[in-house]
Order: structure tokens, then C-alpha cells, then sequence
């Protein structure tokens, strides 16, 4: 396409593109509207029948948990109208969509779509999880993480259910909300089920404080830190991880936007300095590597009843983030024990100033938002 003057030009060498909304109205079961197969069942024939594509069968069967038989399409006619009906067959027993639920027939008819929709299609989805339950949520959101690159469609989709959220890669999820304003903002690469869900929680904007940390290993070094310098920080509390440091800052504008109190605290190696109420958490590596790392936390550990070196423990796992497990799978323990454990034993092991600096930005930027 070019601009020639005042007008572009070139829009009919556009490539032309196939494209299919599937809305929430894809499916509505024939008994609730008025439709020939049911006030015309006394004068209904049966055409031709055209069995669903056996990997698009494969899909809606695995999708809904349900070994069918058969799966297709049958066309019936009156006198005046023809229709197309979907068919089903399973433990020797064969049904037509009238007898099927809403979620079923929705799955059968947007798989059938995805199948036969010409490779590279824009197919638009209005809350394709409708009237399904959570397992066959996750198996239909991996199903269109699987067509999508298999055929190479571009498959866009309006959802609240995190359980399809949860399957999606984050470059791929796009948060939008709308502002007291009217207008609607769009938050990237963020988790965003998970402030969904805080934010929803029993249908309030909850109280007190939110601390945006990485994982569960920040967020009880975080308590154990707050539970040592100043008790009272806890009261109230509560923290959300966020998967990831570079996202944090994110997570904590999202939340102030929606007026929640909240802060970020990063891991150590972040480059976090307050800015945009993000700090990181003591020392300048990972909290795993911080915590095991620590003189008191191997002497707790070197003593009864665990008996254990951490610098040998530890001498073979690449991963920081392995750290706990490992130790834990050594003790015959679980995870967050172990973690429960060295946390509060380095929080334990420091001077009362040592965390001033991280409790009291928490208290300043807590404050000022009050």
C-alpha cells in the first residue's frame, strides 16, 4: 500500500483473507429457539450425512473428555426449509444436537471450524469457555494453542475464565480495563487472571496492602523480613506473585490504577530502586542463592535434627529456583517447610537495621497512598 497525496492506494492487492467470528451465539440449543427440527420434527427428512474430519473428531473428544463414536453432520428438510444438524454417537447410541448440552455443541462447532477454515484464518472467539467446566476449559485452550500453530490461524479471543488464561503464553494475554473515565486501557505481558481473580475477590477491591513479588520464596522471605522489623506490616497484608521481576512494575501500576495500596519487591538481582514503587529485596542476587548462601541458614541446617551441607547439597543443581526442592526431597520434607525454615532463620540472623531500608520504603510508599 502507498499514499499518493491525500489518498491511499492499493487496497485491492491485499491478500484476501479468510475470516470467522464465532460469538457467543454460535450455538444456541435448537429447543430454545424456533427451529424446524423441533416444530417441524412430524414432516422432518433426513439427507446427507457428512462425518466430521477425524482429527477434528480426535479434538472435541479429547477437548470434552468423552469417547465418541461418531461425530458429524446430518442436513434434514421439510417441505420448505433445509437444516443442518449435528450428530453424536457413544456407547452404542447415536443423538442429534438437540439432546446436546450448550458447551458440547459450542466445542463441536468451533473445532469443525478450525479444521475447515482455510490454513492462516482470522477466527475471532466471544468467551469460547462458556458452559464448560475448568478441565475442559484448559484441554480447549491447549486445543487452540495447537490449531493455532498447526494451521497457522490467528485466533483472537474474548475471556474472564483464567483457567484458559493460565495455558496462554504471557506475550499473548492483553489485560483491558475500563477507567472511571470511560476509557479502556490495555496492560501487556502480565498475568493478568491473577490480578483479576485478587482484584475480584469477593467482589470488592480488597483492603490493606498488596506486595507484588516474583514467586512463594519471595513472598515468605518478604514475611519473614516484615515479621522481624515491624510485626504490624503483616496485619492486613497480603501478597500476589507475579512470575517475573520485569513484570512486577507492571502489576503495581495496574493495581494503583484500580486505587489498591500496593508495592513491588523484587528479587536482588532486579534493577529496582523505588521507582515506580518497586524496590528489591535485600542483597544483590536471587533470594534463593541470599537465603541458602547465609553462614546462620547452613549452620541450621549443618545442625541436629537435619544434618545436612548445603554447600554439597546444593553443588549440583544449576537452577536457583531448585533450591528448596532439593534440599526438601533430601530432608524428606515439603517445599515450603524448607523455605519456611531458612527464611525465617536468615531474617532471624540479621541486625535490626538491616532491613530498614526495605520496610521502611514499604511504610513510605504504603502511607503516601493512604
Amino acid at each position: 500500500m502507498t499514499r499518493a497525496a491525500k489518498e491511499w492506494s492499493g487496497y485491492k492487492r491485499q491478500p484476501e483473507r479468510a475470516t470467522y467470528y464465532r460469538g457467543f451465539t454460535q450455538f444456541i440449543p435448537k429447543v430454545e429457539k424456533r427451529d424446524l427440527s423441533i416444530y417441524g420434527g412430524s414432516s422432518l427428512e433426513l439427507g446427507e450425512a457428512n462425518p466430521l474430519d477425524a482429527t477434528a473428531a480426535n479434538h472435541v473428544g479429547w477437548i470434552l473428555a468423552v469417547p465418541y463414536e461418531h461425530l458429524g453432520f446430518t442436513e434434514v428438510l421439510t417441505t420448505q426449509k433445509t437444516a443442518t444438524l449435528a450428530m453424536a454417537g457413544r456407547s452404542g447410541r447415536r443423538y442429534s444436537e438437540n439432546h446436546m448440552g450448550t458447551g458440547e455443541g459450542r466445542v463441536l462447532y468451533m473445532v469443525n471450524t478450525m479444521e475447515t477454515a482455510p490454513p492462516k484464518s482470522l477466527i475471532i472467539l466471544e468467551e469460547p469457555e462458556t458452559s464448560l467446566h475448568g478441565d475442559a476449559q484448559v484441554r480447549l485452550a491447549k486445543y487452540l494453542v495447537e490449531v493455532a500453530l498447526r494451521r497457522g490461524h490467528q485466533i483472537i479471543i474474548t475471556t474472564h475464565s483464567s483457567a484458559i488464561l493460565g495455558q496462554l503464553g504471557r506475550d499473548s494475554v492483553v489485560y483491558l480495563r475500563r477507567t472511571p473515565t470511560g476509557d479502556v486501557t490495555a496492560t501487556h505481558g502480565l498475568s493478568t487472571y491473577q490480578i483479576d481473580s485478587h482484584l475480584q475477590r469477593e467482589g470488592r477491591i480488597p483492603d490493606g496492602m498488596t506486595v507484588c513479588v516474583e514467586d512463594e520464596f519471595a513472598r515468605h522471605l518478604a514475611t519473614e523480613i516484615f515479621r522481624t522489623v515491624d510485626p504490624d506490616l503483616l496485619t492486613g497484608c497480603s501478597f500476589l506473585t507475579i512470575g517475573g521481576g520485569q513484570e512486577i512494575p507492571k502489576a503495581v501500576k495496574l493495581l494503583r490504577e484500580a486505587k489498591v495500596r500496593a508495592v513491588g519487591l523484587s528479587d536482588g538481582d532486579m534493577p529496582h530502586d523505588g521507582t515506580g514503587g518497586v524496590r528489591t529485596l535485600p542483597g544483590t542476587e536471587p533470594p534463593e542463592k541470599e537465603v541458602f548462601a547465609h553462614p546462620a541458614v547452613k549452620s541450621h541446617f549443618a545442625d541436629v535434627p537435619y544434618s545436612i551441607d548445603l554447600d554439597e547439597v546444593l553443588a549440583s543443581v544449576a537452577d536457583h529456583h531448585d533450591y528448596a526442592q532439593t534440599v526438601a526431597a533430601r530432608l524428606m520434607l515439603d517445599e515450603v517447610a524448607v523455605i519456611s525454615v531458612a527464611c525465617r532463620t536468615y531474617a532471624a540472623a540479621h541486625q535490626a537495621g538491616d532491613f530498614d531500608a526495605v520496610v521502611g520504603f514499604v511504610r513510605k510508599e504504603v502511607g503516601d497512598r493512604r
